[in-house]
């Protein structure tokens, strides 16, 4: 797995990672022939799942006696053409290789240049089952030594079938399917051929983080506000032409292209924090990769100074709350209290602000903390607190 480590503020107090999934999926459920999985970069795909069947596309389509089980669709188009090939090798789900020889995967290539709704028939095929043909491996694949372009199923063959010489321009849909056991898989690509590229990921300006923050200044204490998602489009397409981004909620549907945020630009959160997953994608390849980044609720919903200096010269001579979406709160007075919990000040939140006297004397240069409640348009109240520094000069 590559990873980008990205620091900043600009949105955000957090630091994240930003994870390029075009090298790596996990835990992705099945999917069908119309939201195949664009491969792009020939960069290897690891610790792959497939779960289900969703629509059932293979039966009478392949001469390898077999149907769909628990499987995932790729589309593969090509950008040099050459010689085709692939390594299936089952994995744990700790990424590790999984030899257990019962462990039985099948894959399925239609193309070149068909349609969902008409792939015909299979041009390479193995279903294969490694333990029923005494294999000592449970791998798969297409390479340049085997001579057969199907196999299977049962004992039938040795889970490996002739490697496609494939042209400029081309595009194939490889189906991966497991019948029988349950384990993650990882593909190796071999052969000369290229896939296209993705686009390229850019990073955010200098200092800044593709982390969005929004105060909860709806006038309600429910952790949800509406976020403008876009903000990051362009930052994430940079100078590139005829590339697209979309948001969607979970890494699935952006490995897909499905169910993509309809309303992003004024997006209402549902957990705080929640990862949003972009998807970068070429509108004239279809190649793409998927980030993710952070929106969140900020605490500050009343700003404040950290210290006051009372010395007359006509700056932070007072302390005050500085106020954040208070138009949505009631603000109680502000209590401020010294080191030892003895309140000093009750101030009006409408009021000039704090001097650091009590009862007509100075106070000394010291740390002092404040408390106030806030209430909102439904009558939940929230309290808050904080502290700040009286500095003599």
């Amino acid at each position: 797995m590559c990873s980008l480590l990205i620091v900043g503020n600009t949105y955000m107090k957090y630091i994240i990672t930003v994870t390029l999934f075009f090298f790596s999926i996990v835990a992705f459920s099945q999917n069908d022939c119309v939201d195949a999985i664009i491969v792009c970069g020939n960069s290897g795909y690891q610790d792959l799942t497939a779960i289900g069947v969703g629509s059932q596309e293979l039966s009478g389509s392949n001469s390898c006696s077999s149907q769909e089980n628990n499987s995932l669709w790729f589309k593969i188009n090509i950008n040099s053409g050459g010689t085709l090939g692939f390594v299936l090798t089952p994995t744990n789900v700790d990424g590790s290789i999984n030899t257990n020889i019962a462990i039985d995967f099948d894959f399925f290539i239609f193309g070149p240049n068909v349609n969902c709704g008409n792939i015909g028939r299979a041009i390479r095929c193995s279903t294969t089952n490694p333990e029923a043909a005494n294999q000592g491996n449970n791998l798969t694949g297409m390479d340049s030594s085997s001579s057969e372009q199907s196999e299977g199923p049962g004992a039938g063959g040795n889970s490996f079938v002739r490697w496609l010489n494939v042209n400029n321009g081309d595009s194939y849909f490889i189906v991966i399917d497991r019948p029988i056991g349950t384990s993650n898989f990882k593909i190796d690509w071999t052969g000369s051929a290229t896939f296209n590229e993705p686009p390229i990921l850019n990073n955010p300006p200098t200092g800044a983080s593709y982390d969005i923050e929004e105060s909860d200044g709806d006038g309600v204490f429910d952790s949800s506000t509406e976020f403008d998602l876009t903000v990051n489009t362009p930052f994430l397409i940079g100078t590139q032409s005829d590339v697209s981004v979309s948001y969607h909620v979970n890494n699935n549907d952006a490995q897909t292209g499905n169910n993509s945020i309809d309303n992003a630009l004024n997006y209402t959160n549902i957990s705080d924090p929640q990862t949003i997953f972009a998807r970068i994608k070429s509108d004239d390849t279809e190649c793409f990769i998927v980030t993710q980044f952070l929106i969140g609720i900020n605490d500050v919903i009343l700003d404040y100074p950290k210290f006051l200096t009372p010395n007359n010269d006509g700056h932070n001579d007072t302390w005050k709350l500085i106020e954040v979406e208070s138009i949505n709160f009631a603000i109680s007075p502000i209590q401020i209290f010294d080191r030892f919990g003895k309140v000093v000040a009750i101030l009006d939140p409408n009021s000039q602000g704090w001097d650091g006297y009590y009862n007509g004397k100075q106070l000394p240069a010291s740390d002092y903390w404040f408390k106030v409640q806030l209430t909102d348009s439904e009558g939940a109240t929230l309290d808050k607190e904080g502290h700040f520094s009286l500095i003599r000069r």
